[in-house]
């Protein structure tokens, strides 16, 4: 993914040189929306990982709006991702097969 997003920006930073004519002409961003589009692209499936997650210790996937919090996001990634699973089952289900706990 990281690769990814580099080779996005790369390409639109390229891409912003081209079009301004590598310095002599006017300033653009617009190379770097393919890297904004990404970044959005991924971003949701992260936070519907993040929420199947969240059920896994048994807390509600509301708690996912954590993400969007700017200065706890970092904080709530990393508490909420060393929680351990419960065992047996919980309100959204059992464990899946195959999952040793």
């Amino acid at each position: 993914m990281i690769i990814l997003f580099v080779a996005f920006f790369g390409f639109g930073a390229l891409l912003n040189l081209a079009i301004s004519g590598f310095g002599n002409g006017p300033r653009t961003s617009i190379g770097y929306i393919p890297a904004l589009l990404f970044v959005f692209a991924i971003y949701v499936p992260l936070v519907a990982l993040f929420v199947r997650r969240l059920h896994d210790i048994g807390l509600s996937g509301w708690f996912a709006l954590l993400c969007f919090a700017p200065a706890l996001n970092a904080i709530a990634f990393i508490v909420l991702g060393v929680i351990p699973s419960q065992l047996g089952e919980n309100q959204w289900g059992q464990v899946p097969a195959g999952v040793g706990i």
